[in-house]
């Protein structure tokens, strides 16, 4: 539904540059009163996780996503290890769920925390203990549903920065980032995310055109959090980054537009649906440089 209160039929063949640039709208084109998705059926997954030397795991980056139907991995700051995680499809049955504290690498992370309350003004001490848990940390393999493998439990707040690079200067972008931490002294404990995503065709999405490497920052949200980001983003910038819409980043569309190659055409078509500016709120005048 548009500002003028019309409706939209949209797909592929019906206004098709609307269906387009509503597929990331940023909630600047209208309302979307109804959504149909193209699905399949429930699936399994099997997730196997387990501990690597960071540097090994950027080596082998090329067959870890070309082996497994999804993967990543969460650095450890202040460490040379990463948690390597890979889901694949599979008929097995599933595994007996385990508990929700433990779920989505929480344990892990909670170590994690206790390792730098204690020993963040021992630099190399921390080192030390962080690249030992991977002789205490243990995961066995999951498998169930697709809907509960892919979702996690959170349970430690934290703010989040995440870009997504070309894919070709991914292991780069983030070798640097993880450079720059040590160097700079910045305090920080939470493990980094990087993972692989193809290319797809949606304006303003992060992915458009390219093949893209996407990395995660977070910080605990009892941790000052806009310094830290603020020395990495331009780290984001060299090589070309596009952030996420739903998550923290400082540009605005003087920055943006450049990012984007089909950028004027969602321009475009949110003039046409809404050129008063009802769907507009300050965030999203500044990001799209819309008065």
């Amino acid at each position: 539904m548009n500002a003028n209160g019309d409706v939209l039929d949209c797909d592929s063949t019906r206004h098709p540059g609307v269906f387009n640039a509503a597929r990331v709208s940023l909630g600047a084109l209208g309302v979307a009163t109804k959504v149909r998705l193209q699905n399949r059926p429930v699936y399994r997954l099997r997730e196997r996780q387990w501990i690597a030397k960071t540097e090994e795991l950027l080596e082998d980056l090329d067959k870890n996503t070309q082996e497994n139907q999804h993967w990543e991995m969460l650095v450890v700051t202040h460490s040379d290890y990463a948690l390597s995680i890979a889901l694949n499809e599979t008929t097995e049955l599933a595994t007996p769920p385990i508990p929700p504290d433990e779920e989505g690498g929480n344990e892990f992370v909670t170590l994690i925390e206790k390792i730098d309350k204690y020993a963040s003004d021992f630099p190399d001490l921390r080192r030390t203990m962080l690249n030992n848990l991977r002789h205490l940390a243990s995961f066995d393999d999951r498998v169930g549903d697709s809907f509960d493998i892919y979702a996690n439990v959170r349970t430690v707040r934290f703010n989040e920065m995440e870009y997504s690079v070309p894919a070709e200067h991914g292991r780069a972008c983030l070798r640097e980032i993880l450079k720059l931490i040590p160097d700079k002294d910045l305090r920080t404990w939470f493990p980094i995310e990087y993972r692989n995503v193809k290319a797809d065709n949606i304006p303003l999405s992060m992915f458009e055109g390219r093949d893209s490497s996407s990395i995660s920052v977070h910080q605990h949200y009892q941790m000052d959090h806009h310094n830290f980001f603020a020395a990495i983003e331009p780290i984001f910038w060299k090589y070309n980054g596009r952030p996420h819409w739903g998550k923290l980043q400082t540009l605005n569309a003087k920055n943006l537009q450049l990012l984007h190659p089909r950028w004027h055409e969602f321009i475009e078509v949110r003039q046409e649906l809404d050129p008063s500016g009802i769907f507009l709120n300050a965030h999203l005048s500044s990001i799209l440089g819309v008065s």
